[in-house]
């Protein structure tokens, strides 16, 4: 009786020891929790924050795309007709310049009529290589902006990549910046027929073929 008796007042005095740990386990998984719920609270903000600039980028290119690109101006429509008005005269008049130039302007320039149209042509790809970089630009920034909300979505769990219609959507935007960078080498490879043309001259057969490939690359 005497040693059961010593049993359960051990088993006592462990009672509270025991409760004491467990406290401190429980207290040990809320700081836990609250840790990372704070850490998921800094990443949400710092994602505001990326997100409030990227807008505000987009917001400014935005404007200069409808402006100036895309409507307005239209530039990017306009710059490559131009480009190719230039190229065909230069390829009509790769021979002998117009009289009125030949008499009155190529003997002080020093240059003929044909390089001159195709030194225009390669100024307006120029331009037509920086309009479509900025193009792009504006597209990057609003790819950008789509992933940052999808990101903030699953931090809120609430994403939104398992949605219907969000596969299609990021397979439209990934092809659109394809097309894009497609168009840039396009161009690219358009100024490098021109200055060939220039350095050869657009009245010899390079010169001729020359024109041809980069109106090609153009349209």
């Amino acid at each position: 009786m005497t040693k059961d008796v010593k049993v359960e007042d051990d088993l006592v005095k462990d009672q509270p020891n025991n409760e004491k740990e467990a406290d401190k386990e429980a207290d040990a998984k809320d700081i836990g929790i609250e840790d990372h719920t704070e850490d998921v609270e800094i990443t949400i903000e710092s994602l505001e924050e990326e997100l409030n600039r990227l807008k505000n980028s987009e917001l400014l290119l935005y404007t200069l795309d409808r402006q100036l690109l895309s409507e307005g101006l239209s530039l990017i429509l306009v710059l490559p007709i131009t480009s190719m008005i230039f190229m065909l005269a230069s390829w009509v008049y790769a021979g002998p310049s117009p009289e009125w130039w030949l008499n009155n302007i190529e003997p002080t320039a020093g240059i003929d009529f044909s390089t001159l149209m195709i030194s225009l042509a390669c100024v307006v790809n120029v331009g037509l290589l920086i309009v479509t970089a900025l193009h792009r630009m504006r597209s990057r920034v609003t790819q950008k902006v789509f992933a940052h909300q999808v990101n903030m979505s699953r931090f809120q769990s609430k994403p939104v990549d398992v949605l219907h219609g969000y596969d299609i959507l990021d397979k439209k935007i990934n092809e659109l910046m394809n097309r894009h960078a497609i168009g840039i080498v396009l161009i690219s490879f358009a100024l490098i027929a021109e200055i060939v043309v220039i350095f050869s001259g657009p009245e010899s057969t390079l010169g001729g073929r020359g024109i041809l490939v980069s109106a090609s690359l153009v349209v």
